[in-house]
């Protein structure tokens, strides 16, 4: 394929991209996704005062601040998200070229995750790592072009990308960090003066290591991720409607994982299936490889919605991308001209079928739950602090009311935390007792919800333990202990 025709391509790829994505994004007026508050209100802080209003990775917000001065908060997210949608396609086309070796396949890929419903759900729930993945395959791509002739000055690109990566979420710095460990221990490997078996044993101990780095350090995830019952669907999410499957992308990644390493092993003594690619550009495949079948496995978890099998397999489509592209480099290897066009044909007409969006997951404001997030602030006296069990509501209540809000009560001395309680909360006998507690004497809960009086409530600290009083005793203790989600 021509350069010129690759880059017009790879533009109207992006291009496309960047259009559905921010027509998706701004077809509604408020933000989406779980936490798309939070991004509201991080960009406000960050415009009013230069700070962040929550502690966390800061690139990714930095990078749409000025966005958002030039349109709002809520627009700004939005146009950041959709770029960087944009970008990623670009990032692994630069990728899967210096892996496959060729242009056409290259492009195959960039359009392979462009089109994916991972890549579609990646913006409009999870912003810090549709700007922050871009970044890591782009340090994947730079570490290829260093190692061609290793010099410190090449170092310097890979590696502030990666530094970069790491600023915008731990997700993608660990995408890179697997990625990384392969194409380095291949280039020390060819440099070092050791036997055989030797070499043999350090590229285990990476490969040891690469898979590690999958593993969240924290004990508390890991005690979460598997699960003794293996579920051989391999979906990204469980749930009652048999499985959120993202189109059996976590599973296909797994098996074009394995088929990348296999014929990376097999090329090493069969030449035909070797692309015509130095060796450290070929062993940029092995780290998405093994990211896929790591991420792939049955046991995982994935009953979480907010657990860590959900969001690693939420981007199975980019190391099914990187590795369908080694794939297809050691296929068509063997194959001529005229085969390799058909081939070629066939997968761009698969690619052009693919389903342009996946909107099923998506966490979408209710009108009337916004409201009355917004009537409490004229509400709250004067230093009070809100306490909601849903965080999707602790952010809405920041945004709208300007008010200190949390999650977890413990923090806020008992005079300052105000209850804002959501109907999805109440059992029965909490439902009932907030009627009570409307004609006796506490201070009443007041409602906000304008379709319905229980729809959300706004409790005073006096209020909810007179409220927990008439409960049973183990609701009581179940309330007491103040369960969030």
């Amino acid at each position: 394929m021509p350069r010129w025709l690759a880059a017009v391509a790879l533009l109207l790829l992006a291009t496309w991209v960047f259009v559905d994505r921010h027509r998706f994004l701004t077809g509604s007026p408020d933000p989406l996704g779980i936490d798309g508050y939070w991004y509201a209100v991080q960009l406000r802080s960050l415009l009013d005062t230069g700070h962040l209003h929550y502690p966390g990775a800061p690139l990714a917000l930095w990078i749409m601040a000025p966005l958002a001065a030039l349109t709002d908060p809520v627009a700004g997210v939005k146009l950041g998200a959709a770029l960087a949608a944009a970008a990623l396609p670009v990032a692994v086309y630069a990728l899967a070229r210096r892996i496959a070796g060729e242009r056409a396949i290259a492009l195959a890929a960039a359009a392979l995750a462009a089109t994916s419903a991972g890549a579609f759900y990646l913006p409009t729930e999870f912003v810090k790592s549709a700007v922050g993945l871009p970044i890591a395959v782009a340090a994947l791509a730079a570490l290829g072009w260093a190692l061609e002739r290793p010099s410190r000055r090449r170092a310097l690109l890979p590696a502030a990308l990666l530094v970069a990566a790491g600023l915008c979420h731990k997700l993608a710095l660990a995408f890179a960090l697997v990625g990384w460990i392969a194409p380095i221990a291949v280039s020390l490997v060819g440099r070092a003066r050791t036997s055989r078996v030797r070499r043999q044993w350090l590229l285990l101990g990476l490969i040891a290591a690469a898979l590690a780095l999958l593993v969240a350090p924290d004990p508390a995830v890991r005690a979460g991720l598997f699960t003794a019952e293996a579920d051989w669907s391999i979906p990204a999410l469980r749930d009652g409607a048999g499985g959120l499957h993202f189109r059996g992308e976590p599973a296909l990644a797994g098996a074009f994982g394995l088929a990348a390493l296999g014929l990376l092993i097999l090329g090493r003594r069969l030449p035909a299936l070797r692309p015509a690619v130095p060796a450290h550009s070929l062993s940029l495949a092995v780290g998405p490889a093994l990211w896929a079948i790591a991420t792939a496995l049955p046991w995982l978890d994935a009953g979480d919605p907010q657990g860590l099998t959900f969001r690693l397999r939420a981007i199975a489509f980019l190391p099914l991308a990187l590795t369908a592209a080694a794939v297809a480099a050691a296929v068509l290897a063997r194959l001529s001209r005229s085969r390799r066009m058909v081939v070629f044909m066939f997968a761009t007409g698969l690619l052009l079928v693919r389903p342009a969006r996946y909107e099923a997951p998506v966490v979408r404001v209710d009108p009337d739950l916004a409201a009355a997030v917004a009537a409490a602030g004229p509400a709250l006296a004067p230093g009070a602090v809100i306490v909601a069990p849903e965080r999707h509501i602790v952010f809405m209540a920041t945004w709208y009311t300007g008010a200190p809000a949390r999650l977890r009560p413990e923090p806020v001395p008992p005079a300052r935390r105000a209850r804002l309680i959501p109907a999805s909360y109440m059992s029965e006998a909490l439902a009932r007792a907030i009627d009570e507690a409307r004609s006796a004497a506490v201070a009443p809960p007041v409602s906000l919800h304008r379709g319905h009086p229980d729809g959300l409530v706004l409790v005073t600290e006096p209020t909810w333990e007179w409220l927990l009083a008439r409960l049973p005793a183990a609701e009581r203790d179940h309330y007491r202990a103040w369960p969030v989600h």
